[in-house]
């Protein structure tokens, strides 16, 4: 039987699917018996869900960049 601590060292292979079966089964019976490690695991999957959905920073422009070299070049001359 898997301990709470083993749940959550192994939270991540479990959610990439990459636990040998046996364990894959024992985890699944520990989460249908604690309702904390199963609230671990689906605030796990939210986390991830809603770091998919977010969309990526913009590239600074060329300009922006040229400008915060000539500043710290500029900076560095005192």
């Amino acid at each position: 039987m898997l301990s709470c601590k083993d749940i959550t060292h192994k939270a991540d292979e479990f959610l990439d699917m990459k636990l040998p079966w046996r364990t894959r089964v024992a985890f699944k019976i520990h989460l249908f018996m604690c309702v904390n490690c199963r609230r671990y695991i689906s605030q796990i999957q939210l986390t991830i869900k809603t770091l998919a959905g977010m969309s990526k920073p913009a590239e600074p422009d060329e300009s922006f960049i040229s400008n915060l070299t000539q500043m710290y070049r500029d900076n560095n001359k005192k």
